[in-house]
């Protein structure tokens, strides 16, 4: 297999530039959206009708599935070390590394899912299904955008060498992704820790 030189960075790693910019005021507004489902989620769990969270929601079902996603921060973490160093295979390890345990939590969050229709919770159940399955769709289609573009990044890698840096692909889709798992922490601690537990 081919051994390319990682491509000189455009700007320097803690770079602010446009491209950049644009993640970052993404990312802010995405929040916005996220925090604005979670709140319309914790009035809609505090109902006691049939179903709530207590009844239908498995904390330590999840945990597995979220590990690997918050692990997956650390393994796109080394595809940029492994990238600035010029070391493709090594990047392409770890990125392909992300996106199956980006797939693995996706598989969780799907079976999770698959679970309750069996069990006819949908989101027209009632409030705080509605809720649940607005917030946790919304964060899967987060994982969904970001496992693609990982996939669209390891294609062109095959290809050509990648730039590296504040402003390189590979940079800006590890905001996003980042940002992803940093947001399941407080989804998790909202909808699973807190609601399975702390609401009882």
């Amino acid at each position: 297999m081919a051994s390319y030189a990682a491509a000189p960075s455009s700007a320097g790693t803690h770079a602010i530039g446009p491209r950049r910019l644009g993640v970052l005021l993404f990312v802010a507004s995405e929040s916005m959206v996220f925090l604005s489902v979670i709140s319309l989620y914790s009035v809609g769990q505090g109902r006691v009708d049939h179903p709530n969270p207590q009844e239908t929601l498995s904390a330590a079902r999840m945990i597995p599935f979220s590990v690997a996603l918050w692990l997956s921060s650390g393994t796109i973490a080394l595809c940029a070390r492994r990238l600035a160093r010029g070391r493709y295979g090594g990047m392409r390890l770890w990125l392909l590394a992300t996106v199956i345990l980006g797939a693995v939590f996706l598989g969780g969050e799907l079976s999770e899912w698959l679970e309750l229709f069996g069990e006819r919770v949908t989101a027209a159940s009632n409030v705080w299904a509605t809720t649940f399955f607005t917030l946790t769709g919304i964060h899967g289609l987060h994982v969904i955008i970001g496992l693609l573009m990982m996939l669209a990044l390891l294609g062109v890698s095959l290809r050509r060498p990648l730039a590296h840096g504040g402003e390189s692909g590979l940079e800006l889709i590890s905001i996003y992704w980042h940002f992803v798992d940093g947001m399941w922490v407080l989804i998790y601690g909202v909808v699973y820790f807190w609601s399975a537990f702390m609401a009882r």
